[in-house]
């Protein structure tokens, strides 16, 4: 090989070199920046992140993940990358405060109660499998993901004994309001760092302060509510969409053309522990139509209430008041979603705001007093719509677009599933502990109005907006 040869080959030898080093220093400067910016999603507050910024630029991701949580859980999401490691199996124990007399007089947790099995005297247990999603955007992994394992196996202990805390990693307050009760200053010096005190909140703020009057005193760093911005959300019931945008045929004249009796309400709670001038709408109501009231309250009985004979009752009326006994955000409960929507009448409502109601339930579903200037407005509303079949079968058309699924009650063994996902957020030191009064669930109430119980008290109240 002559010099010019070996001078050129020598070039080209360099030039390739040179290129490759190129592409390696590109490669670690495009890591270093991935990786610079996976640390600043997983350190900034991620409050102030928007989903694009959590999730990347591919919306799909993001929407797909929304379908398996809550958008309030969504908030505290860092990483869309990370997964749970399937080779292992984690150990919990919960503690749920309450003795198990007391929590059957609950019967929405009867069917819980039902799985436990005495340990002793004071001591109820049972265990839950709980799996993951393989992409759970609510905890917060390590790097790989290997901390945070596929499958737990879950002991459940039910028990009002204190010494039962010991060694358990997630303390459930509230589930026995009685037993907390008795033990409430106690339980106040209790919260530690190492573990998660959550507390129940399936009633109103309101009605739990008049069985416990300084309950918002009582440290917790998670609230499981039927609030969406809950740190565990458990609604009475949510509206599904058919999926794909898939559409149903529904004969209107099957669900409207057997009702013979105009509107009810049913309801075993007068004035004490309600929070609004409930009975006196009812009375003003009753001015300007027939309303038929049963339960305690009122002059027609169906025993038992719950029963599904006295639900089927209401499918009867063309509407149903669907009356809370609190104004509280997103307060909706079975009184809607199942006495009202699932049994054919057509809810008046009240309770949460409107736009609770627009947001959570089907669309144009419901009619909301807020609406009305007046009763007698609402009451002549009524019955414009009990003369048109044409206007009132327009309350039904979500049916064709989709359905509604009762969440709770009763409550179901899954439930503490979703709670475990907050104590990886404790040992992360992403939660910390506050008084319950500083959470939204018990922030979320209408207070001005919630001395007001007596219906002569109607002539001064306002529906809240």
């Amino acid at each position: 090989m002559n010099r010019l040869h070996t001078c050129y080959l020598y070039e080209f030898l360099v030039a390739v070199t040179v290129i490759t080093l190129g592409f390696q220093i590109i490669g670690m400067m495009d890591t270093m920046k991935v990786k610079t910016q996976t640390s600043h999603i997983e350190h900034n507050e991620v409050g102030h992140l928007s989903p694009e910024e959590r999730w990347g630029s591919d919306r799909r991701d993001f929407d797909d993940l929304l379908t398996h949580t809550q958008a309030a859980n969504i908030s505290r999401a860092v990483s869309r990358t990370y997964f749970c490691n399937n080779e292992s199996t984690g150990s919990f124990n919960i503690l749920v405060f309450g003795g198990i007399k007391v929590i059957r007089q609950w019967q929405e947790l009867n069917v819980l109660v039902n799985n436990f099995k005495a340990v002793d005297k004071t001591s109820h247990s049972l265990h839950v499998t709980c799996p993951y999603l393989r992409t759970t955007p609510d905890v917060v992994l390590d790097e790989g993901g290997t901390d945070i394992p596929c499958e737990s196996n879950v002991r459940v202990v039910l028990s009002s004994n204190m010494n039962e805390l010991t060694g358990k990693d997630i303390i459930v307050l509230g589930m026995s309001p009685y037993s907390l009760k008795i033990k409430t200053k106690v339980m106040r010096s209790k919260t530690s760092t190492n573990q998660l005190f959550v507390f129940y909140g399936v009633e109103t703020p309101l009605r739990m302060r008049e069985w416990i009057p300084d309950i918002g005193r009582q440290p917790v760093h998670a609230v499981w509510s039927y609030l969406e911005s809950s740190d565990t959300v458990i609604p009475y019931g949510r509206y599904r969409k058919f999926p794909d945008g898939k559409s149903k045929r529904i004969a209107m004249e099957t669900i409207t053309g057997n009702k013979s009796k105009l509107i009810a309400w049913m309801g075993s709670n007068c004035v004490k522990q309600v929070f609004w001038p409930r009975m006196g709408l009812i009375y003003e109501l009753q001015k300007y139509i027939q309303v038929d009231t049963y339960g305690k309250c009122g002059n027609l009985s169906c025993l038992p209430r719950m029963s599904e004979k006295c639900q089927h009752l209401m499918g009867e009326y063309k509407f149903y008041l669907s009356l809370e006994n609190a104004e509280c955000s997103d307060y909706m409960t079975e009184k809607f979603w199942d006495t009202g929507l699932i049994q054919g009448a057509v809810p008046v409502v009240y309770g949460a705001k409107k736009e609770d109601y627009e947001r959570l339930a089907p669309p144009r579903s419901f009619i909301h007093v807020s609406d009305f200037e007046s009763i007698e407005s609402l009451a002549n509303y009524l019955l414009l719509l009990d003369r048109n079949d044409i206007l009132y079968q327009k309350y039904f058309e979500w049916r064709k677009h989709g359905e509604i699924e009762m969440v709770f009650p009763p409550l179901v063994l899954s439930s503490f599933c979703d709670v475990i996902k907050q104590y990886h957020l404790l040992k992360r030191g992403l939660l910390t502990a506050k008084e319950l009064s500083e959470t939204t669930w018990y922030q979320g109430c209408r207070l001005e109005a919630a001395s007001v119980h007596h219906e002569h008290d109607f002539k001064t109240w306002r529906p809240w907006k």
